[in-house]
């Protein structure tokens, strides 16, 4: 499944990630705000595809596990200069004045925690 033949969904995943307040955002969030009509017969795997296809969204791929030892999730966020919609777009970077994601937020970096050692 891409972008050209499910193109409710993807406009409806752009929108949600242009005019979020968080600057990226996991795949299984971005599941959960679709309406559930569009929800209908749609799986990770085919929301995952049309999201990739989409040439306005970007991907932060996160490897590792999280401190439940669940595999990371890859986030996505909202590329304005690559977005066909004028309106969405100016919407975005002049209306709501959201700055793009910073270069070193576009890759993943795996922090460790250590237990600090008490008396």
């Amino acid at each position: 499944m891409s972008y050209e033949s499910n193109p409710i969904v993807a406009n409806h995943v752009i929108n949600q990630l242009a005019y979020s307040r968080l600057s990226s955002t996991p795949l299984s969030t971005i599941m959960q705000h679709l309406p559930t009509e569009e929800k209908k017969g749609l799986d990770k795997a085919d929301l995952r595809d049309v999201i990739e296809s989409t040439p306005c969204i970007g991907i932060i791929k996160r490897q590792g596990k999280d401190a439940a030892g669940k595999p990371l999730e890859s986030e996505y966020y909202y590329v304005p200069e690559q977005d066909d919609d004028e309106q969405r777009r100016a919407a975005v970077v002049d209306g709501l004045r959201k700055p793009s994601l910073r270069a070193c937020r576009k890759q993943h970096k795996q922090y460790y925690w250590k237990r600090p050692k008490t008396p």
